[in-house]
């Protein structure tokens, strides 16, 4: 046989398996990313390192956040957070106070490497996990460096932090603190405390299991009390009344 058969068959041979590994790697981008994600230049040079900052649920209830083996670390920003959001859905006014960014004390955060390969991977699946639609991600998830042209609460604070650690890239919730009917209003004490009576069953048990739940290194103004406050509730709803 000719040596330009044996070119040829070697040529189809190398073809047929860069495109089986193409085939191949095309499936992993579908399974654990949207479209798009994978793009990113510099995703060719390097490995680039993805942080994301915790200070509530996403540090006990990840519910699939792509995180690092080396799991939560407790040397993060130092921000200044309040139990401010009453969240749940648009249907219930029962939902839990959630801890937020406001202005006040400030206390280090939480952080951890995330599993992907660039900052809008790290973006979506951190929007994936909080529930977030499309239309709002670019104000409800925050991010460093950030080209959405909106300006995030202590981002140079994070930026610093960022290059201090030597990361490529931040991200973090950045919904805002409020009531339902009332976000981007700063909820006094009292007003949380008035949330907090009102609930019953799952709803009180939720509400609870945030709170406690929250790192102990988070200490705001507003924790102590309402730990409290959430003992008395549990104690008069197991009384006679409550049952």
């Amino acid at each position: 046989m000719s040596v330009g058969f044996w070119c040829l068959q070697t040529y189809t041979l190398l073809a047929y398996g860069y495109a089986g590994v193409r085939r191949q790697f095309d499936a992993i981008q579908r399974r654990n990313f949207r479209p798009g994600v994978f793009n990113s230049p510099k995703c060719e040079d390097r490995t680039l390192t993805i942080a994301c900052l915790g200070w509530g649920s996403l540090y006990w209830q990840p519910r699939g956040l792509p995180v690092a083996e080396s799991s939560w670390q407790t040397d993060g920003p130092s921000l200044p957070l309040e139990f401010a959001r009453q969240s749940g859905t648009k249907k219930s006014d029962n939902g839990p106070i959630t801890l937020v960014i406001v202005e006040g004390l400030v206390c280090p955060v939480l952080w951890t490497e995330l599993i992907v390969p660039d900052l809008l991977a790290g973006v979506q699946v951190l929007a994936d996990r909080e529930d977030i639609r499309d239309k709002n991600i670019n104000n409800d998830i925050g991010r460093w460096p950030s080209k959405t042209g909106r300006s995030y609460s202590y981002v140079k604070v994070i930026a610093e932090w960022a290059a201090a650690k030597g990361l490529d890239g931040v991200v973090w919730t950045a919904l805002p603190c409020g009531l339902k009917g009332s976000r981007n209003s700063m909820p006094s004490l009292e007003q949380i405390v008035g949330h907090l009576k009102k609930l019953r069953g799952q709803d009180l048990d939720h509400a609870a299991e945030y709170i406690r739940n929250a790192p102990p290194q988070i200490t705001t103004p507003f924790r102590r009390t309402l730990e409290r406050v959430l003992l008395e509730v549990e104690a008069e709803r197991a009384g006679p009344e409550g049952l």
